[in-house]
């Protein structure tokens, strides 16, 4: 099979513009080379990897699309492997866009970019913070890089999107420092629903929580919804109820200073996983940005570091997945 590296870019480059004059623009050569060069590669695969449409320029088709993922990986492998024996130090440079769930993205993205402008002084960054159906829309719709946030099971049945699953939180109960389960090692729904609720009440976040009483047929004395996370700990050391949180502020207080504690829930319940989320066909010429933050990411994640942000589950709870 003669599959050159020269065809593959060819083939990328015309699919990421879905135009060979574009394509042929951006890679400085002929029209003609571009489309010889996929002629060709349709040839050795013995499929059309685009429909051809002169209106609305080239469509990928479902064997096209697979190709390209491959392609992508193919092209980013041998432009490591070039600068590998060249000698040549891999310059990481340019913008490199991070969607993060906006609860922690004060917390976790500071040291991990701290980190790595460090070591990759032109590397620039334009951060997201959203829920987590806004960075899972706005990553597939390219306009992401890569995004930290909690694994949905909606999400990830979307092709051509990769999770790596770090690690798996345990949801705990936010209450006043006076409020009566406070002085308790733990606390069940049951001690809960008999008290008022204040809820996080983002995208996704608000119905998984009250998902938890529902499993366990109870039903919560909601009082109170919010979508600042401050918020629902200022109402919580007011002592207008107790929350069920699954990130941690490492401080006890309130902004107004009141005091605050964090109680493990006995109750087996489903644990949200932190999950680092990207695009298998983005650009490779992106790829070595996209590889070093999630490389850093992983770290830091993976590290003591991240334990304050957690509460660690009750040990007699058993947690479903």
């Amino acid at each position: 099979m003669n599959i050159t590296f020269k065809y593959l870019k060819y083939f990328y480059c015309a699919a990421e513009h879905a135009n060979f004059s574009r394509a042929a623009e951006q890679l400085h050569v002929s029209v003609s080379a571009v489309v010889f060069a996929i002629n060709r590669l349709e040839e050795e695969f013995g499929f059309d990897l685009f429909i051809r449409q002169p209106s609305k320029g080239l469509i990928l088709t479902s064997s096209g699309k697979q190709v390209l993922q491959r392609a992508a990986n193919v092209l980013q492998e041998i432009d490591l492997l070039s600068r590998e024996i060249s000698g040549v130090q891999m310059e990481i440079k340019g913008e490199l866009c991070v969607g993060c769930f906006v609860n922690f993205a004060p917390y976790f993205l500071p040291p991990i970019i701290t980190d790595l402008k460090a070591k990759y002084p032109l590397l620039s960054f334009n951060i997201c913070e959203d829920n987590i159906v806004n960075l899972d829309n706005l990553l597939i719709q390219g306009k992401l890089d890569v995004v930290l946030s909690y694994h949905t099971v909606e999400a990830s049945n979307r092709a051509g999107v990769d999770y790596e699953m770090v690690k798996s939180i345990s949801p705990y109960a936010l209450l006043a420092a006076d409020n009566p389960l406070a002085s308790k090692p733990a606390v069940s729904l049951q001690d809960l629903s008999e008290q008022e609720m204040v809820l996080f009440d983002i995208t996704y976040s608000g119905s998984y929580i009250l998902n938890y009483f529902r499993t366990a047929n109870l039903q919560p004395k909601l009082i109170l919804k919010s979508r600042s996370i401050d918020g629902v700990r200022e109402y919580v050391g007011q002592g207008l109820g107790f929350s069920i949180l699954h990130f941690r502020n490492p401080s006890n207080t309130s902004i107004s200073g009141k005091k605050l504690v964090c109680k493990p829930i006995i109750d087996k319940l489903k644990q949200p996983r932190l999950t680092i989320i990207t695009l298998k066909n983005k650009r490779f010429e992106n790829s070595a940005k996209i590889a070093v933050f999630v490389d850093h990411c992983r770290k830091f994640l993976n590290s003591p570091d991240i334990d304050q942000y957690f509460i660690s589950p009750n040990p007699t709870a058993t947690h479903n997945e």
